[in-house]
């Protein structure tokens, strides 16, 4: 797979072809903002309060929590450590995340799109 650089933006806008970005500064920059105006063929904003339903946050935390359990004297260990804790993440773990979206979706609903305890 070529790196995004790499790539035309007709290439690009085949594979964009809707934007979604939440408000993050790097999603709302000019130059970001500028280029989907001429490359995205459909936008959607996301609202300020939107709730976070990515389920890749609850498997960065458990990596934090894991290696922070380590005493790690130097970078490259870290990154060892990352890598090695990453790897024994049980599948288990992300089976119910996935199976949790309907309860999570549910909970979204009935909060009106607020802030939830997900």
């Amino acid at each position: 797979m070529p790196k995004a650089s790499q790539l035309s933006n007709e290439e690009v806008s085949n594979i964009l072809h809707l934007k979604l970005f939440d408000n993050d500064p790097k999603h709302t920059a000019l130059n970001v903002c500028l280029w989907c105006l001429y490359n995205c063929p459909q936008n959607s904003k996301t609202p300020p309060q939107s709730p976070d339903l990515n389920l890749i946050e609850h498997i960065w935390r458990e990596l934090e929590i894991r290696v922070q359990k380590q005493d790690i004297k130097a970078k490259s260990e870290l990154k060892t450590v990352m890598m090695e804790e990453w790897m024994n993440i049980d599948a288990e773990i992300t089976r119910k995340l996935v199976k949790s979206i309907p309860e999570h979706l549910e909970a979204v609903v009935d909060a009106k799109g607020y802030p939830t305890k997900y």
